[in-house]
């Protein structure tokens, strides 16, 4: 992984953190999680998340040298 600057950890971490949560809850591996009410929530949390973890990776956000 690169070295990425406080922003890019933060915002990677967020993403990874939503995404699962989204994922978990949509396998029903989870009936009820108190930050993921229902179904259309964990979806939006995927889709946050993977945007987030896109955003990280393609350079947007800048890199230590």
């Amino acid at each position: 992984m690169k070295k990425f600057n406080l922003l890019g950890k933060v915002t990677y971490v967020l993403g990874a953190f939503l995404f699962l949560m989204g994922f978990v809850v949509l396998i029903h591996k989870v009936d009820y999680f108190a930050l993921v009410p229902n179904l259309s929530v964990a979806i939006k949390y995927q889709i946050v998340g993977f945007i987030l973890i896109v955003a990280t990776e393609t350079g947007i956000l800048p890199v230590k040298n």
